[in-house]
């Protein structure tokens, strides 16, 4: 079990989604601790854009220690290993074989996905879209820490059109509850994956059945 960074946004999953309908394409930062997650519209996959967005990143929330995406472009270049000695960031390359390592930003890719996919088909501003889906996440209390990504992040409470308060906390109640929702949280998970690993059936001769295949990366985004 891998476990928590002691510190917000000291370890962040990045991915890349797209190209949507219009050709943009969005780059994803989710805060390992906290899960608090960013989005960055971008035109291109190329290093320069992405290494723009991220900068604009690091400038609200500090540089973190450690990065953590695939290897595919433009995280493979030698720009971006360039890059990354410059701000002083490690940068741990996740293998397709291990792709769940890069969970917490591929879960939010697909509720991105989505809500693109609703602006698009809806005919609204999807930057509108986005921006609500985006409070909406970072002011629910996350099933993984029980703490809202706004506070565990900012360490204050986030006034949103609902006016929701949530509980007050301490700093060091609120990191305990932190730690302890994510062990808990990780544990679940590893037993239900235990759990379908080892679970019985009853197959016979001619039975269907789905054969499992290993991710491919795709870029291509259709509706």
């Amino acid at each position: 079990m891998t476990p928590i960074p002691e510190k917000p946004w000291e370890v962040i999953a990045v991915d890349l989604g797209g190209p949507y309908p219009d050709g943009h394409y969005s780059l994803v930062a989710v805060d390992k601790r906290t899960r608090y997650p960013e989005v960055k519209t971008t035109h291109s996959t190329t290093f320069k854009p992405t290494m723009e967005k991220l900068k604009e990143m690091f400038a609200a929330h500090g540089t973190p220690r450690r990065q953590e995406s695939d290897n595919w472009p433009p995280f493979d270049s030698k720009e971006f290993t360039e890059f990354t000695k410059r701000e002083g960031f490690y940068h741990y390359k996740v293998t397709p074989d291990h792709a769940r390592a890069n969970g917490e930003a591929e879960s939010f890719m697909k509720l991105l996905n989505r809500a693109e996919q609703i602006a698009h088909l809806q005919m609204k501003s999807r930057n509108i879209i986005i921006q609500e889906m985006l409070i909406g996440y970072r002011s629910k209390p996350h099933p993984a820490t029980n703490i809202t990504p706004y506070e565990a992040l900012m360490n204050r409470p986030v006034r949103t059109k609902l006016d929701h308060k949530p509980a007050k906390h301490t700093q060091n109640i609120k990191d305990s509850i932190i730690d302890e929702s994510d062990k808990q949280y990780k544990e679940r998970l590893k037993q239900n994956a235990e759990n379908r690993n080892t679970k019985q059936h009853n197959f016979v001769v001619s039975d269907y059945v789905l054969l499992k295949q290993m991710k491919r990366r795709q870029m291509e985004y259709s509706i």
